[in-house]
């Protein structure tokens, strides 16, 4: 997704610190001298059914049992009511805490921008701002995300159906709204409408969502250190097929695209035909 803000940058205001990923610890990993750290943590009981170790796994490495961090709450300045004949309301958990969104396009738009590989942080319904619309009249908007993004940028996201933008005239005002934007507050407003959103991207940025959750270090580490010594890439199915387990391998393989330790072939729905390498040099891939 291209972006074309090109504000110079400034301190940030409404938008918060950039949160880092979440921390987590296995269960053999000397647990005990680490509960000072470990404020808050609960520990994760074993499954009824625990997956079994893969096959290529080394010599006594077994499944971990994690520590679960609760998320925290939303950053929203407000958060809308659930209930709504009109739209799709609820909370998606990113990022280590809840993202609140008002309709079903608004979810999709987060989870996209979240799998963008370019997203530090995405805060639901920041604090409102005063604009001066049509007609000289004032009038305080709350937008729908404020967009952090890895390079420094900061934009606010403002999400309609393209059915309402052209009604409206949504175009100019935000334009409008755009122009009185001081350069300190953001680098700029992002109107992102249903057209906008490619439904291969939503499935894909769903299914890495998904993923995030079905962390494995053991099969992860195999994977990486696979693709580490592969010329070309290799297809997600080859790698399932080598070290087994079907899903069990699957996720983590999407897992590591998503973090961008995985280079995926950016055509298409990811999918067992999909080809992945192992990031250059250790770089995350953006």
């Amino acid at each position: 997704m291209a972006i074309t803000i090109s504000r110079q940058k400034t301190a940030p205001t409404v938008f918060g610190a950039i949160n880092c990923p979440r921390r987590v610890a296995s269960a053999n990993s000397g647990v005990k001298g680490l509960r000072a750290e470990m404020d808050g943590w609960r520990p994760k009981g074993p499954t009824m059914n625990p997956e079994p170790t893969p096959i290529n796994a080394p010599a006594g490495d077994t499944f971990s049992t994690y520590m679960f961090t609760p998320p925290r709450g939303s950053l929203a300045s407000r958060l809308p009511p659930l209930r709504s004949i009109f739209s799709a309301r609820g909370a998606l958990v990113a990022l280590g805490r809840a993202i609140v969104f008002e309709s079903d396009l608004e979810r999709k738009q987060a989870l996209v921008l979240l799998a963008s590989g370019q997203t530090a942080d995405l805060i639901d319904q920041p604090t409102s701002l005063k604009f001066v619309g049509f007609g000289d009249k004032e009038f305080s908007h709350t937008f729908d995300f404020a967009w952090v993004l890895k390079d420094g940028r900061r934009a606010f996201v403002y999400s309609k159906p393209a059915e309402k933008v052209a009604r409206r005239n949504l175009n100019a005002l935000v334009e409008r709204m755009n122009a009185q934007l001081a350069p300190e507050v953001a680098d700029g407003i992002l109107l992102m409408t249903d057209e906008d959103i490619n439904p291969t991207a939503v499935f894909n940025a769903e299914l890495m969502h998904a993923a995030r959750r079905c962390g494995n270090p053991v099969v992860e580490k195999l994977i990486l250190s696979h693709c580490a010594t592969q010329a070309q890439p290799v297809s997600i199915g080859a790698l399932v097929a080598l070290f087994g387990g079907g899903g069990l391998c699957f996720r983590p393989i999407i897992r590591l695209v998503a973090e961008g330790l995985l280079s995926a072939d950016g055509k298409g729905r990811l999918g067992y035909g999909t080809l992945v390498a192992a990031a250059r040099c250790g770089e995350r891939v953006k």
